[in-house]
């Protein structure tokens, strides 16, 4: 899902392709918590209200505040792509394989 022009469009992204995205194991009880009672099409993460998360609320409410308190300026969302793969790639991690969670590059 993104929002163009203030309106939500469900889509793949824009390779078309899925994503798979790694997240430590110490994720995963909370992950499974979210997913209870839910189906393949529900949204893991919702707004307060319900819903999809809106972008420029979840920045408004969430993401400068949070910023903010971490002494961070100039910080985009976009920027934490870059932060996890640098991570990835300073743990370790193929450059390939981390190409492909980015989605960049061919996938098969």
């Amino acid at each position: 899902m993104t929002e163009v022009g203030g309106r939500l469009v469900w889509s793949t992204p824009k390779t078309h392709r899925t994503r798979t995205v790694p997240f430590p194991p110490s994720l995963g009880p909370g992950i499974e918590a979210l997913c209870v009672g839910k189906g393949p099409d529900d949204l893991l993460f919702t707004a307060p209200g319900g819903g999809a998360v809106r972008l420029g609320n979840w920045r408004h409410r969430v993401f400068n505040p949070a910023c903010r308190e971490a002494g961070l300026v100039n910080v985009k969302p976009h920027d934490l792509r870059h932060t996890a793969a640098s991570l990835a790639i300073a743990a370790g991690a193929n450059v390939k394989a981390v190409q492909q969670m980015l989605g960049h590059g061919r996938q098969r």
